[in-house]
């Protein structure tokens, strides 16, 4: 049988295609093992990737869908239902969520106040950069929320600005104001390396409208160089000191 080849030498492969009654192609190795060449090009891009990647760290997350040992403390001033709710339809991600509803004070109308805090106090290193990060929606009422952290594990306690510094503090009276969850970020940096407990405050003043405020998917990442995040001022205790970014 006829054979009809059309050949093309390169410095490293040689090809050769040849032609009988169907196509085929075949490749020899003239000098070089391809298969080095493909580890080389691997190994250079993962050198490339990893100098260009700041080093993480979780220092504290929760979805919430672990409720056995849980990571975090509840604590309500005001609040009728405070805890871990069951609702895919709800959630984030994942089946469980944070929900907070009103209590119902006949002065005041319908209002809450409370916070998600850590359940150990969290070791904060200067010259590290972090990132707090939470998604958060309401119920019909808008409400408000605070990042805060304090060397005091109560939400009493991080009101208190004389123990207590704001990560995450709002420009506007109410700044939870969505029926879908919105990604809330926040960055600070600390001058000297301290542990303190982090809470997430949810405030709601009262109204005619049923108050509800739901949080999840909440971390703290540290790294080792500043992300493209809004930074507070290092040390800051005045809300005008805090910078907050909506994604």
């Amino acid at each position: 049988m006829d054979q009809k080849y059309l050949t093309e030498n390169t410095d490293n492969l040689k090809f050769i295609l040849n032609i009988v009654n169907s196509s085929s192609i075949s490749v020899k190795k003239k000098q070089y093992k391809i298969h080095s060449l493909i580890s080389f090009l691997c190994l250079l891009i993962m050198f490339l990737f990893t100098g260009n990647t700041s080093a993480q760290t979780t220092l504290w997350s929760t979805g919430f869908e672990t409720t056995s040992t849980p990571n975090y403390l509840f604590d309500a001033i005001r609040g009728a239902l405070f805890g871990v709710l069951t609702s895919p339809a709800n959630s984030n991600s994942g089946s469980n969520c944070s929900y907070l509803e009103e209590e119902n004070v006949p002065s005041l109308g319908k209002i809450y106040d409370a916070a998600i805090i850590t359940k150990t106090a969290l070791s904060f290193t200067a010259g590290k950069f972090y990132v707090v990060t939470v998604y958060a929606k309401v119920g019909t009422a808008t409400g408000i929320l605070r990042i805060i952290k304090s060397s005091k594990s109560t939400n009493a306690g991080m009101k208190d600005l004389a123990f207590s510094e704001i990560i995450f503090n709002p420009t506007a009276t109410y700044n939870v104001a969505k029926e879908q969850y919105v990604k809330y970020t926040a960055g600070f940096t600390v001058t000297a390396d301290e542990s303190k407990y982090v809470g997430f405050q949810m405030y709601s003043s009262g109204g005619i409208n049923k108050a509800l405020m739901l949080l999840d998917d909440i971390s703290i990442m540290e790294y080792d160089t500043r992300q493209p995040e809004n930074y507070c001022v290092a040390g800051g205790k005045q809300p005008g000191n805090s910078i907050f970014i909506y994604f």
